[in-house]
């Protein structure tokens, strides 16, 4: 149990990756005055970078109508929105998930044949199908930025940033070495025992 590779899914049962998949996100639209009621346009519904489609929006004083396209057919999608209040003035907008056994209140809503939210939509983080070496090395990789060092597992060590506090340096340091320690582990093992 937590060997090497657990946790990956691969073959026909494997979900589909965020990072692939057509996606609103309710940040994105405020930003744009997207949600303000009688809004009428486009959204471009583009995972990190990459092209994924249009949607057409309608939006109301609680609601969001979608009109999009999946596999050449044409769906719409209706979604409400709630808001919360935030500390220092203003609200929050959230989507809620359309598909009726769930209502959860998320950020971010990912396109099939029904919009729907991570859990519902059954979708993972690429960052999941890493193996546990590779985890290690990208996890070290943002400790490494953090502290404004070159990357790599290996990398000698540089001095302290200026400004950043010596308990939190002590803290970062001391992630570094177990990443690079378990990293080094799980090579070892992987040498011992190549089958």
């Amino acid at each position: 149990m937590g060997g090497h590779g657990s946790g990956v899914e691969t073959g026909k049962h494997a979900k589909d990756l965020v990072e692939q998949t057509l996606r609103i996100d309710v940040a994105d639209l405020r930003r744009n005055r997207q949600l303000e009621p009688g809004y009428i346009g486009s959204y471009s519904g583009v995972p990190r970078g990459r092209f994924a489609g249009r949607i057409a929006l309608l939006t109301s004083e609680n609601k969001l109508d979608l009109d999009y396209e999946v596999g050449g057919r044409r769906l719409k999608c209706t979604v409400h929105l709630s808001r919360t209040p935030c500390n220092f003035g203003g609200s929050r907008v959230w989507f809620h998930c359309p598909v009726p056994t769930c209502g959860r209140r998320v950020r971010v809503l990912f396109g099939g044949d029904v919009f729907a939210c991570r859990k519902c939509a059954e979708l993972a983080y690429a960052s999941t199908r890493d193996a546990a070496a590779e985890r290690h090395v990208r996890r070290a990789g943002r400790i490494q930025r953090r502290l404004r060092w070159p990357e790599g597992i290996f990398r000698p060590f540089g001095q302290r940033p200026e400004g950043m506090h010596l308990n939190t340096y002590i803290r970062l340091v001391g992630d570094l070495l177990r990443h690079r320690e378990a990293f080094c582990r799980l090579i070892n093992d992987k040498f011992r025992n190549p089958n």
